[in-house]
């Protein structure tokens, strides 16, 4: 398995995305799962008030990579996980071993997946892209067709 994606759910009173014990200690350690951890869509979001805390929490937790939905001008945006991310490094409060870690996970699942290899995609496949039938998504679901 290369990833896992973490739940906006709580286990006896703490948030997934701040739970080193689960995530770090049984997950990573005891289980020896070398994927990579994904948040939930903006879950750190819900930790606590601090944003900054936040960051450095659900890091120090062991969540490899953090999706942060939205962009200048709204709350939690990207700018401002970028900017805490590498403040909480300066100060101390995420070391270095733990961004080390997340990112040897991520490029190790890419690696495995082939992304790095000089391989061009495939042209028929990528002309679908967009297509009416892909935006009919949703009700193709039902219908089970999900090709054009």
């Amino acid at each position: 398995m290369g990833s896992i994606m973490v739940s906006y759910s709580s286990w006896n009173g703490t948030k997934m995305s701040e739970n080193k014990y689960l995530l770090t200690d049984v997950l990573k350690g005891e289980l020896g799962f070398k994927g990579f951890l994904i948040s939930d869509w903006a879950a750190i979001d819900q930790l606590s008030p601090n944003y900054k805390w936040d960051v450095a929490a659900s890091i120090n937790a062991g969540l490899d990579m953090i999706m942060v939905p939205f962009g200048p001008g709204q709350t939690n945006n990207y700018v401002q996980f970028i900017e805490d991310l590498k403040e909480s490094v300066a100060e101390g409060k995420i070391p270095m071993s733990r961004i080390d870690d997340a990112v040897s996970r991520i490029l190790r699942v890419k690696y495995q997946m082939g992304l790095f290899n000089e391989s061009q995609p495939d042209p028929q496949l990528t002309a679908a892209i967009g297509c009416a039938e892909h935006r009919k998504w949703p009700a193709n679901v039902s219908e089970n067709r999900w090709y054009c």
